[in-house]
């Protein structure tokens, strides 16, 4: 296993995790959902001298992205915003659901790279696999750390509990089959999900009631 630090921070009113991956000189940030608490990020990359390599969107919702633009102003720096393909229509609106269920208004972030299925993306000595997840949204992913035994689920897979899949670009058909194919990870896989405390993979497989429910029915 190589040398990794993975840093956590819980934003805003709907408890979004925003993780920070680092290894050796190179800082990469995953869904980072709310202005005021990226500014407390922010403050600590400027602190250590970090400029993250890019920031990674598990999902287009408004609570896993309105944060990159305060991150940038911020560190003066145009970071990459990576996303999946699928999601871009739903990033465009992230703007539009802060306004509708919080009343605030602000321009959701422009992505710079659309991310596929199976690309690889890297950082310090990391290979960090990207897993398109679909259910949650048409373009949730996971992005897997083999090396580390690590997978950032997005809204996903949950402690005990799984992504909606009741909204309007949701399907719970195709989430319960991209539950079946996350569980194709190793069991000790330890998962950091978007919202909640981390868990172990296999755990999730076998005690995990949401997760029964679904694939039982689909």
């Amino acid at each position: 296993m190589r040398s990794v630090e993975i840093g956590r921070w819980v934003m805003g009113p709907l408890k979004t995790n925003c993780y920070m991956v680092r290894s050796g000189e190179e800082v990469i940030l995953i869904d980072v959902g709310f202005p005021r608490e990226a500014l407390e990020v922010a403050e600590l990359l400027l602190e250590r001298g970090w400029i993250p390599k890019y920031i990674v969107a598990t999902h287009g919702h408004f609570d896993h992205v309105m944060g990159v633009d305060a991150i940038r102003r911020r560190l003066k720096r145009e970071i990459p915003l990576y996303v999946h393909i699928a999601d871009v229509e739903l990033l465009a609106r992230a703007g539009e659901a802060l306004k509708k269920y919080f009343g605030i208004e602000m321009d959701p972030p422009r992505p710079n790279h659309l991310l596929e299925d199976g690309e690889i993306l890297r950082v310090g000595e990391l290979e960090i696999q990207v897993i398109h997840l679909p259910g949650h949204t048409p373009g949730s992913i996971a992005l897997y750390i083999p090396s580390e035994d690590i997978v950032f689920t997005g809204d996903t897979l949950f402690r005990r509990y799984v992504g909606r899949c009741d909204f309007p670009e949701s399907s719970c058909r195709d989430l319960a089959n991209s539950l079946r194919r996350l569980f194709q990870l190793p069991p000790q896989t330890r998962v950091y999900p978007g919202h909640m405390e981390e868990t172990i993979l296999g755990e999730e497989m076998f005690i995990n009631p949401y997760v029964k429910e679904l694939l039982d029915r689909y």
